[in-house]
């Protein structure tokens, strides 16, 4: 704001930070509010410490502002299905886009980072596929999660059946899950080998 005050010729302002005193009368450079985008900072004054008054003269306050970094988080879920590059890129500014291309997430700064999700290898019992990104094309407005979504199939083996002679060699079909037991029924198989 505006506030006028008159002075005797020659008064001598003083100048400290953001405070500014001028025949007693004391002025204070307050940044606004800090927004969820913007950080406000006071800068300078227009006069500087000791000036004397010659004339009419106007004293400005200047500020700067930042934008404000936020960090991004990236999980796995279920906890275990995968494994991720990057787990939390910090200081990411605010209004920064984030996209997903398959299993790559990219934080589109300055410098994109990329986050590479990848499934947990292929055990005996289960195989597991990346599938989805949460939140993977967010704005960042604020601390931003993002979640790399994994699944898991059981895996399925085909059962070998031997006649007793060992003449024959049929399959099941369909194939047993892992954990499961196999059984024969005593009838054949409906796939002979």
């Amino acid at each position: 704001g505006k506030n006028n005050i008159t002075v005797d010729y020659g008064t001598t302002i003083a100048v400290s930070g953001n405070v500014v005193t001028i025949s007693g009368v004391t002025f204070t450079g307050t940044p606004t509010t800090k927004t969820t985008q913007y950080t406000y900072h006071f800068s300078k004054w227009s006069v500087t410490n000791g000036a004397t008054v010659t004339g009419n003269l106007t004293v400005t306050a200047s500020f700067t502002r930042t934008v404000n970094n936020y960090d991004v988080t990236i999980k796995v879920s279920p906890s275990g299905y995968g494994s991720l590059t990057h787990t939390k890129v910090e200081s990411v500014p605010y209004g920064t886009t984030l996209s997903v291309n398959g299993n790559k997430l990219t934080i589109n700064t300055t410098t994109p980072t990329t986050v590479t999700a990848t499934p947990t290898p292929a055990d005996a019992q289960y195989t597991y596929k990346f599938d989805s990104w949460t939140n993977g094309t967010a704005t960042v407005k604020g601390s931003t999660e993002v979640i790399a979504n994994f699944s898991r199939t059981v895996n399925t083996y085909a059962v070998i059946w031997k006649s007793q002679d060992g003449s024959k060699t049929y399959e099941t079909d369909p194939a047993v899950e892992y954990g499961k037991a196999p059984s024969y029924d005593a009838s054949t198989p409906t796939k002979d080998r």
